[in-house]
């Protein structure tokens, strides 16, 4: 790969557009008189190529390498390089398909950026090219520049050996070779860091979650048995609760059975004594002037015993539902009954055991408090004796120090003994302080237990009177003698009666809905309006049809007239909007 090729546009000394060649591929040179621009010649060479050594091509800065530095009109610096790579030999690695490669650097505003091919590179695309094929402008055994030979002839052997390198090729792998190594040396210390980080942070937190994860299994199972416990305890509770209510139902169906068995008595009662006024009417009727005082009487002791029955009727059905609740309530009462007595026996037995323990900690204290105060006097004792003898003798006094010292540790030991114990006297205290206060409250709720107990007691008596009451109402009125065929007759007739009402209403209604056109509806116009004189009512519900087989004719050349409001004056017919209203 040789220079074909150089083009110069504003670099330094060439202010136009200046093309140097074609260059011979084995013999050039560049000659002229002295500051035509020979040394620029070769100073665009290293431009190019990405010298990094200002100095060597007599710059400073970027903008020296402009024409004039930028102040005659000229704002960039260009140079290109076209190379012959014909060679595949000698062409650089990546570009033997390329025949010529052209390479171009262009300053303007102290930016540089390079083209190879015409398409954008960076500097260091640029350097790896050149030094593929042993080309390095930084440290150049291809190029003598001003001053190298003498900067050559006193290179030190570690500098030959960089030329000798640079000339076999082998800079650049080295190069390379020491970045690598320089990454791998940062990658290391990373790794470090990592593992560091793993060991710390990430293994300990790993080992924790799995530690979470047992406990978190564990808890898991737990609460599974939890849950089967519970399902089972509500199971229990539901099948002891469906027993109550099965037995409550019992109950309660014995109670109803009583209280309608008492109705129906009633009710026959009561028809009797119904019966029994209508014969009374009648009988007054027929001896009303042998027999008047008499029925007067008799009609007086109905009077009386209606009036009682109803009264004891009604006592009847309100001591029969105050029954049931009281039975119910009593129920709950004695199972709270057994809950505090329990509660109170269990209390009774943490207060005694609390109060043992009390006993015994009193008597642990006043044990302790006399062994602390033994020991403070051997403490003083024993103080003073080392105050005197320690003033004599530094050998005798080294024991007594031990003594001391172990004299005032067991003293400091039953001192916090003693404070652990009086925490404790305190805690129990209060243990059996909260345990009276329960037990206060339970007793009392069991003293109102037993008064309510007490007020069942009294209404079940009441019932009993009030029932003993009702038994003479009925021998009282059995006394009185009616029929009781004929009453149940009359019964039945008032129900077939009731039955066929309510055939006949269900009929009318259902002839209402299908005929609901006839159905007119209104609102009185004016107060004390009398519907009968001034509204008619509908056409069709007008007049009869003698023939039925004029209907249909009838009903199709009337039409909607049908439905017309008939009323008797014209003023009446002004009131519509109340006539209309259905």
């Amino acid at each position: 790969m040789h220079i074909r090729e150089i083009v110069l546009e504003g670099f330094k000394s060439y202010a136009t557009r200046t093309t140097v060649g074609p260059f011979d591929e084995h013999f050039n040179a560049i000659t002229g008189l002295n500051g035509s621009g020979k040394s620029n010649i070769l100073d665009s060479i290293c431009f190019v190529m990405g010298i990094t050594s200002l100095s060597q091509v007599r710059a400073q800065a970027l903008s020296d390498f402009i024409y004039k530095q930028g102040t005659a009109g000229v704002t960039r610096a260009s140079v290109s390089i076209m190379f012959d790579n014909r060679n595949k030999e000698q062409a650089p690695d990546g570009y033997k398909m390329f025949d010529e490669l052209t390479v171009t650097r262009i300053v303007e505003s102290n930016k540089s950026k390079y083209l190879l091919n015409g398409k954008n590179a960076t500097q260091s695309a640029i350097h790896d090219l050149f030094k593929s094929v042993s080309l390095n402008v930084n440290n150049p055994r291809f190029l003598i520049l001003q001053g190298q030979v003498t900067k050559v002839s006193k290179s030190k052997p570690q500098e030959i050996l960089g030329l000798i390198e640079e000339a076999a090729g082998t800079r650049m792998y080295d190069q390379k070779k020491a970045e690598a190594l320089k990454t791998i040396a940062k990658k290391d210390d990373k790794l470090k860091e990592i593992r560091t980080t793993i060991d710390t942070d990430i293994t300990p937190t790993i080992n924790k979650l799995q530690q979470d994860e047992q406990n978190y299994k564990m808890y898991t199972e737990l609460k599974k048995r939890y849950k089967l416990v519970n399902d089972q305890l509500i199971a229990y509770e539901y099948w002891q609760l469906i027993t109550s209510v099965k037995q409550t139902e019992t109950d309660v169906e014995n109670m109803e059975l009583q209280t309608n068995q008492c109705q129906k008595r009633n009710g026959l009662i009561t028809d009797e004594i119904q019966q029994i006024h209508s014969e009374v009417k009648v009988i007054e009727k027929e001896r009303n002037e042998n027999v008047g005082n008499e029925v007067s009487e008799l009609q007086t002791v109905y009077d009386k015993q209606l009036i009682e029955l109803r009264n004891l009727t009604n006592d009847n059905d309100r001591v029969s539902k105050q029954l049931t609740q009281y039975k119910q309530q009593l129920t709950d009462s004695e199972q709270q009954h057994k809950q505090l007595t329990n509660s109170i026996e269990q209390l009774e037995k943490d207060i005694d055991s609390s109060r043992e323990e009390l006993g015994e900690l009193d008597k642990k204290v006043l044990t302790d408090t006399e062994h602390v105060k033994q020991l403070q006097r051997r403490h003083e004792a024993v103080s003073t004796g080392t105050a005197v003898v320690g003033s004599s003798s530094q050998a005798v006094s080294g024991p007594n120090d031990d003594s001391r010292l172990t004299n005032k540790e067991k003293l400091d030991k039953y001192k916090e003994q003693r404070g652990e114990v009086s925490t404790k006297i305190k805690q129990l205290q209060q243990r059996i302080d909260h345990s009276s206060g329960e037990l206060k409250k339970l007793r009392t709720e069991q003293k109102s237990l037993t008064s309510k107990q007490g007020s069942y007691s009294t209404m079940h008596t009441e019932f009993d009177k009030k029932k003993s009451t009702l038994n003479q109402c009925e021998k009282d009125l059995a006394k009185l003698q009616f029929d009781v065929e004929r009453l149940k007759q009359y019964r039945t007739d008032v129900r077939n009666d009731d039955e066929n009402m309510a055939r006949d209403q269900n009929r009318l209604q259902q002839m209402k809905r299908q005929n609901h056109q006839l159905d007119f509806q209104y609102t009185n116009p004016t107060p004390n309006f009398d519907r009968t004189k001034h509204v008619h009512g509908l056409v069709a519900t007008l007049f009869n049809i003698n023939d039925k087989k004029y209907a249909q004719a009838l009903e199709l050349a009337a039409g909607g007239k049908l439905f017309n409001v008939v009323v008797d004056t014209d003023e009446t017919s002004k009131a519509k909007k109340y006539l209309l209203t259905k």
